[in-house]
C-alpha cells in the first residue's frame, strides 16, 4: 500500500468517524490493513508535533497591536487557554472517574491556542470529572508541560483563577459576549472583562473548528483509550498543519460562534449538594493517570488504582501513618504486576490455542488470523494488537 494511501485512509477515518469494517469496504481492504496502516499513520502524525507545533514568541500579536481596544492592554498576552471535553470510552471499573457535568463519559482535553489559531500545548487524558485548574497545575508541573516565558501570560476563564502565566476575568462581573449585546459596559472592570472576553473567544472558536474538522471527536470512540488520546493530540497536530498551509480554509468561516454554546448557562454556577455527592463518589476522584501530552518520556498509560488512592491523595494524609499508607501502595502496585502478569498468561495460553488450530489447517490466511486474535474476549485493543502483529511477523516458521 502506498503511503498516499495510508494517510487518506487514516484521515478519512478520523475525519468522518468512520469503523474500520467500513473503510475496509470503502478501499476495498482487509479489515487487518485498514487497523495495521492507521496505526502507522498515527504514530507517524504523532511524531511530528516537533515540526507544527511551536511556542508563541514574544512579540506582540497584530491582531492585538493593530487594535486599539486590545492594545497597550493586553500587549503581553500570547494566547488563550482552556478546557474541551471529549467523548472517552472506558472499562466500566473507573467510568465514575470520567463522569462530570457532560452526559456519559468524557476526557478533559487541556490546550493553549494561539491568535493564529494553532495549538500550542495539548494535554489529553484527564478524567472528565477533573476540574480545569487541577489540569492546569499539572500541566504547568510536567518537565515537558506548558511553558509560559516571563513577563507573559494566557486569558483563562474565571475557573482557572489569577495565577503567573494566566489572565482571568473579574468574579462576580458580566462577561460573556452575549451579555453585552443590549446592554454596554457600564463600569471599568465591565469593560475590561468585555475585552477579556473577545480575546479568549480565540480558544473556544479553535475548539469547534477542531470538533468540525475532525468527527471522530464528537462521537463514542472504539479505540482502546490509549488510542483516544493518541488521536485527540494527532487532530491537533493535524489541524496546525492545515492552519499553516490554508489558513483560509472555508471551515474557518463556518464556525464563527462558541464550542458549546449550551453550556453557557452552566459556567460559573454554583453546584448544589456538591460536598455530599462527592461524598457518594469519592473514590472516583481523577487521577490524571492517563494523561499524556507530545514529548512526554513516561509512559501514558500506567495502571488505573480502582480504589481512588493517587500519590497526590496520599501525601495530604497524615504523615504518622505514612509507613502504612507505603506499604499499602507497596501491597497494590504487587497486586497491579500479579494481575497484568495474570492476563498475559492467559492472552499467551489462548493465542496459543489459536496458533495451534491455524497450523492445523495448513497456510495461514492473515485475514482470519487477525479476526481471531481481535475477537478474543476480556483484553484490551492494543494488548490483541500487538499480539498479532507477534504472531503475524513469526507465522512463517509454524
Amino acid at each position: 500500500m502506498s503511503i498516499k494511501e495510508q494517510v487518506v485512509i487514516f484521515l478519512h477515518t478520523i475525519g468522518h468517524n468512520v469503523r474500520f469494517r467500513v473503510a475496509a469496504g470503502r478501499f476495498h481492504r482487509s479489515v487487518e490493513t485498514i487497523h495495521r496502516y492507521f496505526r502507522v499513520v498515527l504514530k507517524g502524525v504523532f511524531c511530528l508535533y516537533k515540526h507544527v507545533v511551536r511556542l508563541p514568541d514574544n512579540e506582540t500579536h497584530p491582531d492585538i497591536r493593530n487594535n486599539r481596544r486590545f492594545y497597550p492592554y493586553f500587549k503581553d498576552c500570547i494566547g488563550a487557554i482552556d478546557g474541551t471535553h471529549i467523548r472517552a470510552s472506558v472499562p466500566i471499573e473507573i467510568q465514575g472517574r470520567f463522569r462530570g457535568r457532560k452526559d456519559g463519559t468524557t476526557q478533559n482535553v487541556l490546550a493553549a491556542i494561539t491568535f493564529d489559531l494553532k495549538f500550542c500545548y495539548v494535554l489529553a487524558g484527564w478524567e472528565g470529572s477533573a476540574h480545569d485548574s487541577r489540569v492546569l497545575d499539572d500541566a504547568l508541573h510536567r518537565s515537558n508541560g506548558l511553558k509560559i516565558p516571563e513577563g507573559k501570560y494566557y486569558l483563562g476563564d474565571a475557573g482557572y483563577g489569577n495565577r503567573t502565566g494566566i489572565l482571568s476575568p473579574y468574579r462576580k462581573v458580566r462577561y460573556h459576549l452575549q451579555e453585552f449585546s443590549d446592554h454596554p459596559p457600564e463600569n471599568a472592570r465591565e469593560l475590561f472583562n468585555l475585552r477579556h472576553s473577545s480575546l479568549r473567544t480565540t480558544i473556544e472558536r479553535g475548539f469547534g473548528v477542531l470538533k468540525k474538522r475532525f468527527r471522530v471527536l464528537g462521537a463514542e470512540p472504539f479505540w482502546s483509550f490509549e488510542t483516544q488520546v493518541e488521536v485527540v493530540l494527532a487532530c491537533c497536530v493535524l489541524h496546525n498543519h492545515i492552519m499553516g498551509v490554508d489558513p483560509d480554509d472555508p471551515i474557518m468561516g463556518d464556525t464563527t460562534s462558541e464550542a458549546h454554546p449550551t453550556h453557557v448557562q452552566y459556567l460559573n454556577k454554583k453546584i448544589e449538594f456538591y460536598d455530599k455527592m462527592a461524598i457518594v463518589v469519592g473514590k472516583d476522584v481523577a487521577t490524571g493517570s492517563y494523561a499524556y501530552s507530545w514529548g512526554d518520556e513516561t509512559s501514558h498509560n500506567p495502571p488505573v488504582e480502582l480504589d481512588g488512592e493517587s500519590d497526590s491523595t496520599v501525601k495530604e494524609k497524615n504523615t504518622d501513618s505514612s509507613s502504612s499508607h507505603s506499604k499499602g501502595r507497596s501491597h497494590r502496585k504487587r497486586s497491579r504486576e500479579a494481575k497484568e502478569e495474570s492476563n498475559y498468561s492467559e492472552l499467551a495460553t489462548q493465542l496459543k490455542e489459536i496458533a495451534i488450530a491455524f497450523k492445523n489447517q495448513g497456510p495461514v490466511n492473515t485475514n482470519e488470523l487477525y479476526e481471531a486474535v481481535m475477537s478474543t474476549e476480556g483484553f484490551a485493543e492494543e494488548m490483541l494488537a500487538s499480539a498479532f502483529d507477534y504472531m503475524d511477523s513469526r507465522r512463517e516458521g509454524w
